[in-house]
Order: C-alpha cells, then sequence, then structure tokens
C-alpha cells in the first residue's frame, strides 16, 4: 500500500474507530521496517553509500511511527499541549 491510500483511510478513520486507526499504523510502520530486508539479500559491501542511508532514513522513520503510534495510544496527547486559561480579558 502506497502512503496515498493509506494516510486517508487513516484519518477517515481516526475520527470513528480509534482502535481501527491505531492498527493501521502499526501495520504501516511495519511495513517501513521491511526495508530492512535488503540485507537478507545482499552482502553489506554490494549495496551503496546512497542506498544504505536511504534504507536507514525509511527504518528510523517507520520506528518514529511505531514509537509515536504507541505513544498517543497510552494516551500522550492529553495534556500534551496547555493552553493558558485566559483569566479576567474582555
Amino acid at each position: 500500500m502506497r502512503w496515498q491510500v493509506v494516510t486517508p483511510q487513516l484519518m477517515s478513520r481516526s475520527v470513528r474507530q480509534r482502535g481501527v486507526a491505531y492498527l493501521l499504523l502499526y501495520l504501516y510502520g511495519a511495513m517501513g521496517l521491511l526495508v530492512l530486508g535488503h540485507y537478507s539479500y545482499a552482502p553489506l559491501a554490494d549495496i551503496s553509500f546512497s542506498i544504505h542511508l536511504f534504507i536507514l532514513v525509511e527504518a528510523v522513520a517507520a520506528a518514529c511511527l511505531v514509537l509515536f503510534t504507541a505513544w498517543l495510544q497510552v494516551g500522550g496527547r492529553e495534556g500534551a499541549v496547555a493552553l493558558p486559561e485566559n483569566h479576567g480579558s474582555a
């Protein structure tokens, strides 16, 4: 699945079915971690530096997505941004 397909579905489901949205985010993050499978097909020396860099960036992004999703699921978003109260102003 491409992100163009997954992202709108997650956004529409997050309002109605939060559990399904979390599951899809975890699956999407896991799919991003599958990029590490490149190392099972070729020795490290046979892969160019730029490909190593792209694999690293994608794996880190996928890991960040999984960790951020877990943080959201345990209630990390509540109280994350404290808005100042408006005392006595008209």
